[in-house]
């Protein structure tokens, strides 16, 4: 697994590279967005871990501009910006996970073997592993879904964090899940209840690709103080 390091802090370059090796893999680092996509062009990571506050181009526009070129690599945000409106907001620009400098390298080795785990597992996936409900059919080996509407059906792409939130959903499509069930079932190494908003962010993103008015969703229901419904019949 090929993991690519961006901030502008060598030390910190260095220490991330020696932890990634230590358990592994193959890692680059990149001291700037610049340096970043011109690695781009010869090969493609399979992990980002972007520092957000960089000179130029911020962590937050270069995830931006990732998924907006349909890049379903994961995204880790690796940045002393801790508040959680931060966290949020890189959550909601397409980032999979967010880790707070400083940093103790056991818990960036434990998110990493976390996020790359999620990852592998889509990618080794049978081909014929599929859920369909609601209109919507999810194909997990190729971190894709197709929607289907009056229209006929599109294709969505999606990360893997998203792939592993909706199966969670259509599995128990037509029943309530819980926030703390969806966080212990998509990340399970001890985020707490209080993270529960990173729910809401992923929602609202998953949203914006499957339903035909986000603003008034019918697939994905919110139960207030409890959770999110899949419907399987779309109203």
């Amino acid at each position: 697994m090929y993991v690519l390091v961006v901030d502008d802090d060598p030390l910190t370059c260095k220490m991330v590279k020696f932890i990634l090796s230590e358990d592994g893999y193959e890692a680059a680092t990149a001291g700037s967005a610049m340096a970043a996509f011109a690695l781009l062009e010869k090969r493609h990571p399979d992990l980002f871990i972007l520092d957000v506050m960089m000179p130029h181009m911020d962590g937050f526009e270069v995830c931006r501009r990732l998924r907006n070129a349909k890049s379903d690599a994961v995204i880790l945000f690796l940045t002393a910006r801790g508040e959680l409106n931060d966290k949020l907001s890189g959550l909601q620009m397409g980032a999979d996970d967010y880790l707070v400098k400083p940093f103790e390298p056991a818990e960036l080795s434990a998110r990493v073997k976390a996020l790359m785990r999620r990852y592998q597992r889509f990618q080794e996936a049978p081909h014929t592993t599929n859920l369909k409900a609601g209109g919507v059919e999810l194909h997990i080996s190729d971190l894709k879904l197709v929607v289907s509407n009056k229209t006929g059906g599109y294709p969505v792409s999606v990360t893997p964090t998203e792939m592993k939130l909706l199966r969670c959903l259509m599995v128990n499509a037509g029943r309530v899940v819980s926030r703390d069930v969806l966080l212990d079932s998509i990340w399970g190494y001890g985020v707490s209840a209080g993270d529960s908003q990173i729910i809401d962010v992923y929602i609202r993103r998953i949203r914006k690709k499957i339903e035909e008015d986000p603003s008034s969703p019918r697939l994905i229901e919110s139960i207030r103080g409890s959770g999110y419904k899949f419907n399987s019949i779309s109203a």
